[in-house]
């Protein structure tokens, strides 16, 4: 009889602490997801706990050189840019390479040694860069972020968060040239005049194994643990998801971007569009205009407010073609602009020509007065 009694309790204990308490099912000591639409947080884990970052660190390195002025810029490498431990994308000293090749090194075979390439081609330094790094880091918002190394290798005072880690992701992916690199799964770099070719590939499985990935990056030491912050789009709709410490990383993102995007819903936009325009000295006074619809996904309890500039003329002046493009919408959420649709002219409106040659201005005049 007690042997039950207890099972019953433990059952319900059991059950009770499923309710009332989140039973974490991923590895990452800290995770954080991120929706950069409308700059809010889906779902996190010790998102401001700060920790080592191993190679993730590359991603403010990458953001840095690609909003460079000068990607094609060659850089000589040197013994002292070598000096470095852990992955290398196999440079040797003498090597003339270019900026831009360095990048695709330093993102797709983690390669310290581009890291330090770059450090020292546009600071001089790596001391020198990581003040840079920093700076560009608070200037992004990273409050709780202080960088020591290009690579990430391990070193005293070099550490981020989560939070701090979506915030710059989100950034460095406005920059076209490195989405575009973060997300190539193989580069062949051609440098010292053309003389060298190597096949850079990129270190992220998820590139192949997740739906619409775009990047980012791996990472790895013994005392960061794995490391990774990727990001994905479907259908218009971009998420980002930073893990850290985390010994199952590769299920932890994919199941974490699964439940993000699950969270999001779709809106569609079309209250106060207008449908028509008046045409002056054209065969008709008011011509039909058409429209796509605006739509957008937003977190399901999200206070963010998207709100519609209209720009389209009072009046426009035949002759008006069918499909003719006469203004647009603009959609904006917190002042930022997040797209756009076309109105176009769903009818023609020619020229009135009559043999009484009414002049323009009294055809105008008639349409105000009569």
């Amino acid at each position: 009889m007690f042997k039950k009694i207890f099972s019953i309790i433990v059952c319900l204990i059991f059950i009770y602490s499923n309710i009332y308490f989140k039973v974490d099912a991923y590895s990452a000591i800290s995770y954080a997801v991120y929706y950069p639409l409308t700059n809010e947080f889906l779902d996190y884990c010790n998102i401001d706990k700060q920790m080592t970052m191993a190679s993730t660190t590359k991603i403010l390195t990458g953001f840095i050189a690609c909003n460079q002025p000068d990607l094609n810029k060659k850089i000589k490498v040197n013994s002292d840019m070598l000096k470095v431990e852990g992955t290398s994308a196999g440079l040797c000293s003498g090597d003339e390479i270019s900026l831009f090749e360095l990048c695709y090194g330093l993102m797709l075979e983690s390669g310290n040694d581009c890291a330090n390439c770059i450090a020292y081609a546009i600071c001089g330094s790596l001391k020198s860069f990581a003040n840079l790094m920093n700076e560009t880091a608070l200037k992004l918002g990273m409050k709780s972020s202080h960088f020591v190394t290009p690579s990430g290798l391990d070193s005293d005072g070099h550490y981020t968060t989560a939070r701090d880690m979506a915030i710059l992701t989100a950034k460095a992916l406005e920059n076209d040239t490195f989405k575009k690199i973060v997300s190539t799964k193989k580069h062949k770099a051609v440098y010292n005049n053309g003389n060298t070719t190597r096949t850079y590939s990129n270190h992220n499985r998820l590139l192949s194994e997740l739906d619409g990935c775009i990047g980012v990056k791996t990472g790895f030491t013994k005392k960061s643990g794995r490391c990774l912050v990727s990001a994905c789009e479907r259908d218009g709709a971009s998420v980002i998801v930073v893990t850290l410490n985390a010994s199952d990383d590769w299920n932890d993102n994919k199941t974490l971007h699964k439940n993000a995007f699950s969270s999001l819903k779709k809106y569609e936009y079309t209250k106060d569009l207008p449908n028509k325009v008046h045409v002056c000295g054209g065969t008709k006074n008011i011509v039909s205009i058409k429209h796509n619809i605006f739509s957008c996904y937003l977190p399901e309890n999200s206070t963010a407010k998207i709100e519609c500039k209209i720009m389209l003329p009072k009046y426009l002046y035949a002759p008006l073609e069918y499909n003719e493009q006469v203004g647009k919408a603009v959609y904006y959420l917190n002042d930022k602009k997040i797209g756009e649709i076309q109105f176009t002219t769903a009818e023609k409106s020619a020229i009135i020509i009559s043999e009484n040659k009414i002049s323009f201005i009294d055809y105008f005049f008639k349409l105000l007065f009569v």
